[in-house]
């Protein structure tokens, strides 16, 4: 999605200067992120599935949420790497706020920030895979 939240479909690949536009970037700003997960990228240079992943944060159990969902209308159509963050199926917990439950859980931006290192630094594995995150 776009910094203003519209969704945005993107190419098998794109030049960086317009991957920077879509997503209302700077190609600075862009690349400096690209190279700061290890890859060294150009404002001209072309980025693709072996570069882009996807992750999906729900704020819920990962069984039948939202990765199932772009996991099924991702099924039949090649992709990058899916990483899902989210609760795996455990009982659930009561505490005094809704925070403290996400924090517990390793539903955080820092987890999520995480979860999208972790699968940029796997640019090698094959296309359609997936993995889970999350506690």
């Amino acid at each position: 999605m776009s910094s203003n939240g519209n969704k945005l479909e993107l190419p098998a690949s794109i030049v960086v200067r317009d991957l920077a536009q879509k997503i209302e970037k700077s190609p600075i700003d862009l690349i400096k992120k690209l190279m700061s997960n290890g890859v060294m990228a150009t404002i001209n240079q072309a980025v693709d599935f072996d570069t882009a992943a996807i992750v999906v944060a729900e704020e819920h159990n990962l069984i039948g949420g939202l990765g199932s969902a772009v996991l099924e209308a991702l099924r039949a159509t090649p992709h990058p790497p899916v990483e899902l963050v989210g609760i795996e199926d455990c009982f659930g917990l009561s505490a005094a706020c809704y925070d403290e439950i996400l924090t517990h859980f390793g539903l955080t931006a820092h987890a999520v920030a995480d979860a999208a290192t972790r699968i940029l630094k796997q640019g090698g594995r094959g296309k359609g895979e997936e993995s889970e995150a999350g506690r």
